[in-house]
């Protein structure tokens, strides 16, 4: 009789960075860079953020609304663009969900691993 293999561990979080400066948008963002981080969230932390967002109690009833552009400053100035935001989102103001996801992102700023 074989024993069960236990589950495998959730990989390790793999980064890109993108610096600004080696970009054609180095003429405005030299001093910018973004990441792209694969596997920062587990698969449970994926599904608890997803039912935290649709527990989002909206003005309207909906859930999932087709995300807008903001072209100004007040919060009604927006237009849907489909031409280059094809998705859905909730927008969810909430302090400690914030919190909780920059402290899952925090190590990965450039202050821990800069550009050479």
């Amino acid at each position: 009789m074989s024993t069960p293999k236990p589950p495998s561990a959730h990989p390790q979080p793999s980064v890109s960075y993108i610096d600004f400066a080696s970009t054609p948008l180095a003429k405005w963002y030299s001093d910018s860079y973004a990441l792209a981080i694969d596997e920062l969230f587990t698969p449970e932390e994926c599904e608890e953020l997803i039912d935290l967002a649709e527990s989002t109690e909206l003005e309207d009833g909906k859930g999932w609304q087709p995300a807008k552009v903001h072209y100004g400053l007040a919060a009604t100035d927006q237009v849907l663009n489909t031409d280059y935001r094809f998705n859905d989102r909730i927008l969810r103001f909430d302090h400690d969900a914030a919190r909780k996801m920059y402290e899952k992102v925090f190590g990965f700023t450039l202050d821990s691993y800069p550009f050479s």
